[in-house]
């Protein structure tokens, strides 16, 4: 509802569970981020399978979070002319990017790794100046 009465606002939401109206809630926001749980529970078993499956109900883009293997990002615009050379990201043939997961040397515990992605990636995106940059802004989180 806020988009309708705000086109102008950026939104973003982080999708951990599965709730009544999912699919059409998507196609309202501009970043949804969407985790790994989620996926698997709708059948999707790797990211960019996901991202796929995601974003015939997306308008804008969709970010998949997938544990230590990292995550991915589709962009309704396709992904060609980003700047994502020079990032540990690799562009697909359709309209994906996926970027491995930062390596840990010891890992003492998982609990808001989320959390911290998410947070990480709006704040990159909503300092970036365009979406050219979105596989860095993937990449820093």
């Amino acid at each position: 509802k806020l988009k309708s009465l705000r086109p102008d606002v950026t939104l973003s939401i982080d999708i951990e569970k599965i709730r009544e109206g999912f699919e059409e809630m998507l196609g309202t926001v501009d970043y949804p981020i969407v985790s790994k749980e989620v996926c698997k529970e709708l059948g999707y078993s790797d990211c960019q399978t996901a991202l796929l499956g995601l974003s015939k109900h997306c308008v804008k883009s969709v970010t998949v979070t997938w544990g230590d293997q990292g995550a991915g990002l589709w962009l309704k615009q396709g992904v060609s002319e980003l700047k994502w050379r020079g990032t540990k990201c690799r562009a697909t043939s359709d309209n994906t990017i996926l970027c491995p997961a930062h390596p840990v040397e010891v890992l003492v515990d998982s609990i808001g790794a989320g959390d911290t992605f998410t947070a990480g990636f709006i704040y990159t995106v909503s300092h970036s100046t365009d979406e050219c940059t979105l596989p860095a802004c993937l990449e820093a989180a």
